[in-house]
């Protein structure tokens, strides 16, 4: 790291002619988290992408390709160290590239503030144009794989449960159908059991109804309430 931040310095003192400065550069301020490049540097350009606020520890992720223009000068560096390199001051800059057609890095912040993605063309003739992507990972959130297989676990673990739980009402259901095919209404029955005894008159020894008669059907005697024989 400290090897790279010296070879910034020197390149950044040395290769900041006023043509480049004279050039007004171009820019896009605050990209999202996780973003596209497909940009155009004209000739004697800057272009550069801008983060107002970064923390300490925070991760930048950059991949890129020069698809026309054969090769471009990258670096990253906080907003008061481009100022300085802009006007021509000695500068620190860290992951500094000159001349690269294809390169990628990740780069830890080292201090929090506003940051930036330096795209410098040199070439007096020929636009350059940049592919590519561009990430920011924060130390205590996820990475966007890491975010789409939480939520794609999550998905899959409600569509599991909900399966379980749409079978289960469904095993119930069945279950309670076939049990109503089995359960009769009870009929609605009669108690004759107390017409069906036979009490017998001690006067005159027939039976008499009803058996809990006072008075025998037959003689007319009285009848004792305890007198009944089944």
């Amino acid at each position: 790291m400290k090897k790279e931040a010296i070879t910034g310095v020197l390149l950044i003192i040395f290769m900041a002619p006023a043509l480049i400065q004279a050039a007004a550069p171009a820019q896009e301020s605050d990209i999202l988290p996780l973003a596209d490049l497909d940009i155009w540097v004209d000739q004697l350009s800057v272009y550069y992408y801008n983060w107002t606020q970064l923390d300490e520890g925070d991760v930048i992720y950059v991949e890129f390709e020069v698809t026309s223009g054969a090769s471009i000068t990258f670096f990253i560096c906080d907003a008061e160290n481009y100022d300085l390199w802009i006007n021509e001051q000695n500068a620190t800059a860290y992951m500094v590239q000159d001349g690269v057609g294809i390169y990628s890095t990740r780069f830890s912040v080292p201090s929090g503030g506003e940051w930036r993605l330096v795209f410098v063309n040199y070439d007096s003739l020929v636009r350059k144009h940049i592919e590519g992507t561009v990430e920011i990972q924060y130390p205590d959130s996820l990475s966007s794989m890491e975010l789409a297989i939480v939520v794609t676990c999550s998905l899959l673990f409600v569509i599991a449960g909900g399966a379980i739980v749409f079978r289960e009402i469904e095993k119930r259901a069945r279950m309670g159908m076939h049990e109503s095919e089995y359960v009769q209404p009870l009929s609605q029955q009669t108690d004759t059991s107390g017409w069906m005894r036979t009490s017998y008159c001690s006067t005159c020894g027939q039976s008499h109804h009803p058996p809990n008669a006072r008075v025998c059907s037959v003689c007319g005697a009285s009848l004792d309430p305890r007198q009944d024989i089944s």
